[in-house]
């Protein structure tokens, strides 16, 4: 485990710690690798760790009615005015 400190300045220049990203990783031999295929990402085989879909996200697609970059002007819109 890798602990990643973020930081970055303020508008009067001043850095301020943002938060902490943690990772992991491990390195396996490519003989290995193979015998244990995994997908990228949630793509299957979803395994080694399992990622299950995101829950609480907003789904703006359902909000437009499926046009994506609609909820994206109309959700700018309403935030300027």
């Amino acid at each position: 485990m890798m602990n990643l400190f973020i930081y970055n300045k303020n508008k009067r220049g001043q850095t301020e710690y943002r938060g902490t990203l943690y990772v992991s990783f491990e390195m396996i031999p490519m003989s290995v690798a193979e015998l244990n295929p995994v997908g990228n990402a949630r793509d299957e085989p979803n395994r080694d760790p399992i990622l299950p879909e995101p829950a609480g996200r907003l789904n703006f697609a359902s909000i437009t009615g499926g046009l994506l970059f609609g909820g994206f002007f109309c959700l700018s819109g309403a935030i300027k005015e």
